[in-house]
């Protein structure tokens, strides 16, 4: 009786296991080993996969679960889990595999697996167990995604970095294709951006663009996106769809040849109006088309770029503005001297930053004298090079009427003080007498002057530091004096000559006084240049530079 009932009862047991297998949440699949023949899956792997349970005979045949490589390669039967511990009894704990369901979408399934062992401790079984997460991963990727661009996008303020940031947060991440045009403002399109996921074909969409010019009138895609300002989801990209946005049959062939076979075009608007388009397309690299669930983070990240690209369109004029008006207000040519020779250099500030407030002016003064000046306003922008133009135009009248630097010095305080513009000024103001071979000056809150000997010796010049302009309407400066003999050159310069991230004033000022000591004087834009080298000049802050020679007077070369 015993082997009759055993034998009723194995029937019983797989019953039961199924039944269990198939209250279980999550698909299941049961494997022979050493074989891989697999004997077991419950319901919920029709459910995830979306075709029937494939009792595969061996592992080659677990190819039928079409999952897909992250590089687009399809999966072989032996790259899945559970023919992993088939094979060697791999434990695998939570891997994510992208796979095309039967009704030909796409997801994402979580996959573990790991062996059963007999009671001598040889695996007899694999068991892999998996739920589709497209879900949880779509939103998640999202969520990343809408970060990253709300923290790239928001650091700068040049069109050409915004447009490089968003082709690197979307291709190959969420497109293998990706081209940016913008409207002109005469109503044509501009291609801007480009991006493939295949080395060498980021310029595509340029090609394409150059030998096709761009439409905005085309009933499909981009012009309907422009027309409507709503994105438009193309989960088909074929040639009925390349028709509808192809000028011609070349035209046609051109976009063929790029392999797109789903895309999404979306607008790029600001403030309700559209300002362009942006295309992401997939290829063969991406197998499964877009949908759309898609749609509407990629058109956030579309939002936010176009807001960034008009911040950094509308700073980029206000700073031309800014600093067409600074270049006006700055000498445009330098007086004749008879008792000397000077060159100077204006260099404004990096990109992301506003134009400053730094300036410099040479004066023909009465009796042969010469003044010299170098200021930089505190703050930057538009403001800033005003107020620069209000100072350098009272600070020339005043040094004409005559006085020592430091009572010239008072009277453009208290004339800043009268702006109603309430903001601080740096400055030099250094007058040569040839007469006495003597250089006067005063230093307002500014770096003292650099002086480098005819015979080459090189110092900066002592000077009692006063207050900036603007600190106080009652304030008073000394004016310094120090011999300034025919060869001598004397040196102005802003704080952006010296000042660096991550290196000392000191260290920056010593390597520009060697330079100083090195150069030919009688080359004064030699000495100009050397000294910006030396400084390593390319950075944030606006440079400006005034180098004087004294030479002997003409009469006295001229009998000589």
């Amino acid at each position: 009786m015993e082997e009759p009932l055993r034998a009723r009862a194995l029937p019983d047991v797989q019953s039961l296991l199924s039944a269990v297998l198939d209250r279980l949440p999550v698909g299941v699949i049961v494997a022979e080993v050493p074989s891989g023949r697999m004997i077991v899956g419950n319901e919920q792997v029709a459910a995830v996969m979306r075709h029937p349970f494939i009792a595969s005979e061996e592992v080659e045949g677990y190819a039928a679960y079409r999952g897909i490589h992250p590089d687009g390669r399809p999966y072989r039967g032996e790259d899945w889990p559970l023919a992993r511990t088939v094979a060697s009894g791999e434990r695998v704990e939570l891997e994510e595999i992208r796979y095309q369901r039967g009704d030909g979408t796409h997801g994402i399934m979580r996959v573990s697996s790991a062996p059963v062992h007999d009671g001598d401790g040889v695996a007899v079984l694999a068991v892999a167990m998996f739920e589709d997460v497209t879900d949880r991963a779509r939103l998640a990727d999202q969520l990343a995604l809408l970060a990253e661009a709300g923290d790239a996008l928001s650091v700068s303020l040049d069109p050409d970095t915004v447009v490089d940031t968003v082709a690197r947060l979307l291709v190959p991440r969420v497109a293998d294709y990706w081209a940016l045009d913008l409207l002109r403002d005469d109503g044509s399109l501009e291609r801007v951006g480009s991006a493939h996921a295949e080395p060498g074909k980021d310029d595509l969409a340029f090609e394409i663009a150059r030998a096709h010019p761009l439409e905005t009138r085309i009933a499909e895609g981009r012009g309907a996106v422009l027309r409507t300002g709503e994105p438009q989801l193309v989960a088909r990209y074929d040639d009925a769809f390349l028709s509808a946005i192809s000028r011609d049959a070349e035209h046609a062939a051109a976009l063929r040849a790029v392999g797109l076979h789903s895309a999404v075009y979306l607008p790029l608007k600001v403030r309700g109006r559209v300002t362009g388009a942006m295309l992401l397309g997939r290829t063969e690299r991406t197998p499964e088309p877009y949908e759309q669930e898609d749609v509407e983070p990629l058109e956030e990240v579309a939002r936010r770029c176009a807001m960034a690209l008009a911040n950094a369109k509308s700073y980029e004029r206000e700073r031309t503005t800014a600093e067409q008006l600074q270049r006006s207000l700055l000498p445009d040519r330098l007086p004749a001297l008879e008792c000397g020779e000077v060159r100077v250099r204006y260099l404004p500030g990096g990109v992301g930053m506003e134009v400053g407030g730094d300036w410099y002016d040479v004066l023909a003064l009465p009796g042969g004298r010469v003044g010299l000046v170098i200021g930089d306003v505190v703050g930057r922008g538009t403001a800033a090079a005003v107020l620069m133009g209000q100072l350098r135009s009272g600070l020339r009248a005043y040094a004409l009427e005559g006085g020592r630097p430091d009572e010239v010095v008072g009277r453009l305080n208290t004339l800043e003080h009268t702006l109603g513009t309430p903001s601080l000024a740096t400055l030099v103001y250094a007058i040569y007498e040839p007469a006495r071979s003597v250089l006067f000056y005063t230093a307002a809150g500014h770096p003292a002057p650099l002086l480098r000997r005819a015979r080459g010796q090189v110092e900066a010049l002592p000077a009692r530091q006063g207050m900036p302009l603007g600190v106080g309407a009652d304030l008073r400066w000394e004016t310094a004096s120090v011999a300034f003999e025919p060869g001598d050159t004397i040196v102005l310069y802003t704080d952006g000559l010296v000042e660096r991230r991550g290196a000392s004033l000191d260290s920056v000022l010593e390597r520009v006084l060697a330079a100083l000591g090195d150069a030919s004087v009688a080359d004064l834009d030699g000495v100009c240049d050397a000294l910006l080298t030396a400084a390593d000049t390319v950075g944030d802050d606006d440079v400006a530079l005034l180098a004087f020679r004294a030479d002997p007077p003409v009469t006295a070369r001229l009998l000589g």
